[in-house]
């Protein structure tokens, strides 16, 4: 029985590099139909994953401290994206107040050098990622959506109550 692996690269959505290894069984050599393929589990791990993990956590310590630093509005970090060469890393932030959100933006935009000499010195990475600061508008987004959802008028509850008002009644009529 003969068989070759042979690891295939695959770039589906061409972001993120993964594995595909097949094993190809030449175990009847002689006949060509009887060759079997066989497809083995494909790694999930993905080293931009883990980098933008753990960008995120030591961002969010080193933003924190530069809004108290500075007298910014209060920011967090919700989301850091990397590039596949981990040169350039998309920094999403969100404000508790976002009527000053231009104003904080504009204050990390400049800020962000210094704040990358300070992470390269809390993370271990050779090169660390040119930072690019990003407002997430999504949690505002959300918020604006769950405001107007409130004010709808509560059709459904009305109809559910009459509904459950005649059940109980015929469930009365009949235990009498």
């Amino acid at each position: 029985m003969h068989q070759q692996i042979l690891r295939c690269a695959q770039d589906g959505s061409g972001e993120s590099e993964s594995w595909l290894f097949l094993r190809l069984d030449y175990s009847h050599a002689h006949d060509p139909a009887s060759h079997t393929i066989t497809l083995m589990p494909q790694k999930t791990f993905y080293r931009t994953d883990r980098v933008s993990a753990q960008l995120r956590r030591e961002l969010g310590t080193l933003v924190h401290a530069a809004v108290r630093e500075h007298g910014l509005p209060m920011m967090s970090v919700s989301d850091v994206e990397v590039t596949r060469d981990l040169a350039h890393a998309k920094v999403f932030v969100t404000a508790l107040q976002p009527e000053r959100a231009a104003e904080a933006m504009k204050a990390l935009k400049a800020l962000a050098p210094e704040i990358r000499y300070q992470l390269a010195h809390s993370v271990k990475m050779r090169h660390v990622p040119e930072l690019h600061f990003h407002y997430d508008e999504s949690v505002d987004e959300g918020e604006r959506i769950e405001n107007i959802l409130r004010t709808l008028p509560e059709l459904n509850t009305d109809a559910d109550a009459e509904d459950d008002n005649e059940g109980d009644n015929e469930g009365e009529g009949e235990q009498a």
